[in-house]
């Protein structure tokens, strides 16, 4: 009780201190819980499945030579069976589409409902684990029928039994028909999907070197590893095909076993994020932490004589270790507890910062939050209670305060060098961005809008709109085509006839006007026309043709694909531009630019293999003629669903974990900022009141107010510089992971360090100044009529 009287009487008439220690614990903790929970959600991914430890999904390395011309999931049809059917160590498979990154609608009556839906086999349950609440797996196998997960399934039918009810798929004239609800998937699950279907065929009687648009996913069974597995998969693959023949042509397959529990933890670029944010949220904790350090010790001086009186009036090392103790225990109750307010006051763009909502980030990892308290409450606890505690009574009236500069020093370090590193990353980080956003990509996208769902429309509509579209005074140009630039393609193998070697293509399909609409340019030959749309001519881009090793007289080849029934002719080469967003690729085939194929396409023209979309080019792209552009559009396609998205925003969206974390390195940099000027300015303050006698003299014999500054300035910047140094250095090495996951990135120059070095500088120099100024600038009496 005596304990908590103390506390409680401290923490009222102390207010001031009190106030700078929580605020830096308040805001510190803030951030660090949200990012260090952030963290724990993301290395938590896929673990929650029954038997998790047992399931892999199949990885596909395709080697060339020496090197790996591809590394990642999308296999072959009929690998998962035929090592379900061949391997006695697999205990169950599944084959399933690659994981849905766009929506799809589906109409209920009429309410219509954006959702993602993949396609699995009836195993898929069996595999994961995933709880069948009505239905049996069996039923997938149909064709009209679909599994909606529980949340959807309420979401669409409310309390009544979806069991039988229609689902109608935009487009589509034939409803699927509800044959099971499945248990939703946890947050932390890379199977994003919220319904799924059966293929309509049987994924095994695909060719083994065919269309490889597929994930396989094995069970093995207890006791087994992937290793034993991985060791008998090239002996399976001699019954399918003739391995030897495809290593002659450059087509090595091998395949390797990833648990499931890796697929996204273990994601290098997920793994650099992860790291980058523990850093910054151990950063901003030990700023922190320290701040709450250099505040405290910075007392002592004033509350040594209290801590004498208290121990000559029989209080021991333990109870005055207790009593320093329980006050740093209230502090952090009252920073925890408005730390949580703020997490909950900026609920919204915290959840839009880091992707993911808040319940999600804490109820899957409340022993983070837990963990994060107690190590500041021992850090922040134990230091200052230990140092009151053991102050001899003899030395408390004495000197005792000249020894305690050099822990104040110390710990000012530290948070100078935490606030250059983060500054310096945040400079990095804002670079970058910049640069992403403004590289020359091959094509223009300024004023380009494009349809982000037409199903439904008819070739014939197709024509209609374009045609309607293009009568407008805001409209440049239109085209129909199957892929935008961003877009992660289809692919193709195409063999090289003097070589016999095999290399993947990305191929699309588009009019005669999508090389102007995004303002690319042709190499050689001539572009697609309104006579050869229809006709077997394609483009290929230059990567394709230097591929192919056609030197300067590639047009009139004739090559035969994949998608087409007879060679077609290469009427143009377009000159390189760039595919899908700025990202490192790992695989040989999609590192720089990929070869490419652009196939004519008539507006008319059905096309089975992609879904269509309408790109514009405006004028003039205010928000009046978009608007104007989505009421014409609705119009003529007589679709609610149908509008325009700009090219743009979609770009963004591609790089939406960098801008992610730059908002928060940007908040922790200011916070970190704010934490350390109220560290340094409290510093100041301490100093200048334990040197204001010798200030005062140093005037009296001739001391300008500029050597007074000069003098505080010079004590602070000994210790600023080197830790300055080691802020850069540290925030190079994270800059430099960081930035490894893009295939273009800033040099980190010279420059860049010196400006930040200099302002991190330059802002310890004003806060020191702006509360020197007065002392340094008062008459010198005043500080020494008590002597």
């Amino acid at each position: 009780m005596k304990q908590f009287f103390y506390t409680l009487r401290y923490l009222v008439y102390r207010k001031g201190s009190n106030s700078i220690k929580v605020i830096s614990l308040t805001l510190g903790l803030a951030v660090a819980l949200v990012l260090f929970s952030k963290v724990a959600f993301e290395l938590s991914y896929d673990r929650f499945y029954p038997d998790a430890d047992r399931i892999y999904r199949i990885q596909r390395l395709i080697y060339s030579g020496e090197t790996t011309a591809y590394d990642g999931p999308v296999v072959f049809g009929p690998v998962a069976t035929a090592m379900k059917n061949d391997l006695a160590e697999v205990e169950e498979m599944v084959t399933t589409s690659r994981i849905p990154t766009t929506e799809e609608i589906y109409i209920h009556e009429e309410n219509r409902f954006r959702i993602k839906r993949m396609s699995v086999q009836s195993s898929f349950f069996d595999v994961f684990g995933i709880k069948l609440l009505q239905g049996h797996a069996d039923d997938l196998n149909v064709n009209s029928h679909i599994f909606l997960s529980e949340s959807l399934a309420r979401r669409v039918f409310g309390e009544e039994d979806p069991m039988g009810k229609p689902f109608l798929r935009k487009g589509s004239e034939k409803p699927l028909l509800v044959a099971g609800v499945y248990t939703d998937l946890p947050a932390n699950s890379h199977l994003t999907m919220d319904a799924v279907t059966g293929f309509g065929y049987d994924p095994a009687e695909m060719p083994w070197l065919g269309r490889d648009s597929f994930l396989g996913y094995v069970k093995l069974r207890p006791g087994v590893s992937a290793e034993e597995v991985e060791a008998k998969i090239p002996a399976m693959l001699t019954k399918y095909y003739d391995v030897e023949a495809e290593k002659a042509k450059g087509n090595d397959i091998h395949y390797v076993l990833k648990p499931v529990t890796q697929l996204h933890s273990h994601d290098d670029t997920v793994r650099r994020l992860l790291t980058v944010l523990s850093v910054l949220a151990f950063s901003l904790l030990f700023i922190s932490a320290m701040n709450y350090l250099l505040v405290s010790l910075s007392s002592l001086m004033v509350r040594a004589k209290s801590v004498g009186i208290y121990k000559c009036s029989g209080a021991t090392n333990r109870n005055v270790f207790s009593m320093f103790f329980f006050e740093t225990l209230g502090l952090i109750l009252i920073s925890v507890g408005l730390a949580v307010f703020l997490i909950f006051l900026f609920k919204v763009p915290i959840e839009n910062m880091i992707q993911t909502s808040l319940k999600n980030v804490f109820m899957y990892n409340i022993w983070v939050p837990l963990s994060v308290i107690g190590v500041l409450l021992l850090c922040t606890g134990i230091v200052p209670a230990v140092v009151f505690s053991r102050i001899p009574v003899s030395q408390v009236f004495r000197s005792y305060s000249l020894h305690k500069n050099r822990w104040k020093s110390s710990l000012l370090f530290t948070q100078f060098a935490g606030i250059a590193f983060v500054c310096t990353l945040l400079f990095v980080i804002v670079r970058q961005y910049d640069l992403l956003m403004n590289k020359d990509m091959g094509y223009s996208m300024e004023h380009v809008y494009f349809t982000e769902d037409m199903s439904g429309q008819s070739g014939e509509q197709y024509k209609v709109i374009k045609s309607e579209l293009e009568n407008m005074a805001q409209v440049k140009s239109v085209s129909v085509a199957t892929n935008l630039p961003l877009d992660f393609m289809n692919g193709d193998i195409i063999v090289i006839p003097e070589s016999n070697e095999q290399f993947s293509t990305r191929f699309m399909a588009a009019d005669k006007d999508y090389l102007h609409t995004f303002g690319i340019q042709m190499a050689q030959g001539r572009a697609f026309t309104e006579e050869n749309t229809q006709s077997s001519t394609i483009l290929v881009n230059e990567k394709f043709a230097s591929i192919m090793g056609w030197g300067e007289s590639p047009i009139g080849r004739r090559l035969k694909t994949f998608m087409s029934n007879e060679p077609m002719e290469v009427i143009g080469v377009v000159k390189d531009f760039q595919l899908m967003a700025l990202f490192k690729q790992e695989s040989e085939m999609l590192k720089d630019i990929p070869p490419l194929v652009i196939f004519p396409m008539n507006p008319t023209e059905d096309v089975w293999w992609a879904r269509k979309r309408i790109v514009v080019k405006l004028h003039e792209a205010s928000a009046p003629v978009v608007a104007q552009l989505n009421k014409r559009l609705t119009s003529i396609a007589q679709d609610e669903d149908a509008y325009f998205m700009s090219y743009v925003d979609k770009m963004e969206l591609s790089y939406i974990e960098a801008r992610m974390f730059r908002k928060a390195v940007m908040i922790a940099a200011l916070i970190m900022l704010l934490i350390t000027f109220i560290g340094l300015y409290g510093y100041t303050d301490d100093e200048v009141n334990r040197r204001s006698k010798e200030i005062a003299i140093r005037k009296i014999v001739g001391a300008s107010a500029r050597d007074v500054l000069y003098t505080i300035n010079k004590g602070v910047l000994i210790i600023s510089v080197p830790a300055l140094v080691i802020g850069l250095f540290i925030s190079h090495i994270v800059g430099s992971s960081w930035l490894q996951q893009f295939a273009v990135k800033i040099a980190l120059d010279a420059p860049l360090f010196i400006f930040s070095s200099m302002l991190v500088l330059g802002g310890i120099i004003l806060c020191i100044t702006v509360r020197t100024w007065r002392v340094a600038n008062e008459n010198p009496v005043n500080h020494l009529r008590t002597e």
